[in-house]
């Protein structure tokens, strides 16, 4: 029996009560016609309209015929949602078949980017789609929650106290946006997490401004405190090159992965995470910064790149079950206040960044006549959205010349 025509039977034999059972769009029928008749019986059901032979082919003259065969042919209604199963699988089977024919046809001339990107979030909605109309109720799920909460959460640490205390540490499958204007230490925040969790295992980190070079110094900074600009300068002492051995030793033992390509996709970061989760697990990943991923798709608006890559940084970390933490800029109107305080408002280009972040971190510095030198300034990190606790500030101290921020009173 063609699973088609028994869903239309199934639908009359039931007087149109088979249709709360399935979940299908005329699109899913492989017979034109026969998902426009699906569609003409939906809406008769939306309107509350009586459902049976006569009615359809009073609605449908041009199948009046039909109508009575195709209630003939459909013995009974009870197994439509396995009907249903058959037609959507067919369905994503044919749209499968599409993407592979469009990926062949373009990837000789187009960029390859852009059509991995398109081919990606195409077997994504298919995914998606594939377990459609999967009904789980709270009565079947709550007996296996309960191992679920028995199992103690695996926080990963930040190396800032205070933080740890407001958001309990980067948890798995969240994400975490934290912003700042330039020049306030974004890089330094986000190097200094990303160091630190990867003292639980790999970490990918993905410097799409900076290079190689310029993170190793300032990663020997952080862990040998020899003042960034000797380093950089090559004005060392033997007291400094003691220090740096010492720090070598350190950072030899290190997961951290760095890439620095400077026109990283969407795609590369999932597939350079992919590649560390199959080579030896992965714990984190960290985005320097979000607004410089390059967008494949040419001519789309910003607002629509960056709304499309913060939900693409929120489904990345629930893929591979890691925090993602996300560094981004802020726009110039917290420069217009009195006290300089950023807010969520001044997240650059897409209010989306707000939406999907399960946490979010702005991040100003403010420089007391106690300071001793400008390199070390108060750190302000507001927690101003959190979907797990609490929000509010917290200072710290930012420790520029050994390119890490601190604790107040003790060095991390």
């Amino acid at each position: 029996m063609n699973p088609e025509i028994a869903i239309l039977g199934s639908i009359l034999l039931s007087k149109g009560q088979a249709l709360d059972e399935i979940n299908l769009v005329p699109e899913d029928f492989n017979d034109l016609k026969l998902g426009r008749v699906y569609q003409a019986l939906c809406d008769m059901r939306n309107k509350h309209q009586a459902i049976d032979a006569l009615t359809v082919a009073a609605k449908l003259p041009n199948h009046s015929e039909d109508v009575h065969a195709w209630q003939h042919e459909s013995i009974t209604a009870v197994n439509v949602s396995f009907y249903a199963q058959i037609v959507r699988d067919e369905s994503i089977r044919r749209e499968l078949r599409n993407t592979g024919h469009s990926i062949v046809a373009r990837s000789p001339a187009e960029d390859l980017d852009a059509v991995i990107d398109e081919a990606r979030r195409n077997l994504g909605k298919l995914a998606e789609s594939r377990t459609t109309g999967k009904i789980e109720y709270v009565s079947h799920l709550a007996l296996g929650h309960l191992e679920v909460l028995a199992t103690p959460r695996t926080y990963l640490k930040s190396p800032w106290d205070a933080l740890n205390t407001a958001i309990g540490g980067f948890r798995p499958g969240a994400m975490y946006v934290i912003g700042a204007r330039p020049g306030v230490g974004k890089t330094v925040i986000g190097l200094q997490a990303a160091y630190h969790l990867s003292k639980e295992g790999p970490v990918s980190f993905h410097s799409l401004e900076m290079s190689k070079t310029e993170l190793l110094t300032r990663m020997y900074a952080m862990t040998s405190s020899v003042y960034l600009g000797n380093l950089e300068k090559g004005n060392l002492s033997d007291f400094d090159w003691k220090a740096l051995n010492k720090a070598k030793d350190e950072l030899g033992e290190s997961n951290l992965a760095i890439v620095d390509k400077g026109t990283q996709t969407i795609n590369d970061i999932r597939a350079h995470a992919r590649t560390l989760q199959q080579n030896g697990g992965l714990r984190a990943i960290v985005i320097d910064y979000l607004g410089l991923i390059h967008d494949t798709i040419p001519g789309r608006k910003r607002y629509e790149s960056i709304s499309d890559f913060s939900m693409s940084l929120k489904a990345l970390a629930r893929d591979f079950e890691v925090p993602v933490i996300a560094l981004a800029q802020l726009n110039r109107q917290s420069e217009s206040r009195q006290d300089k305080a950023p807010a969520l408002s001044d997240l650059r280009d897409s209010g989306a960044i707000e939406q999907d972040a399960d946490v979010v971190i702005l991040l100003r510095r403010e420089r007391s006549d106690s300071d001793a030198e400008f390199e070390q300034t108060r750190m302000i990190m507001d927690v101003a959205k959190n979907r797990h606790g609490i929000t509010g500030e917290m200072d710290l101290v930012f420790n520029g010349g050994c390119a890490r921020v601190e604790n107040p009173g003790r060095k991390v």
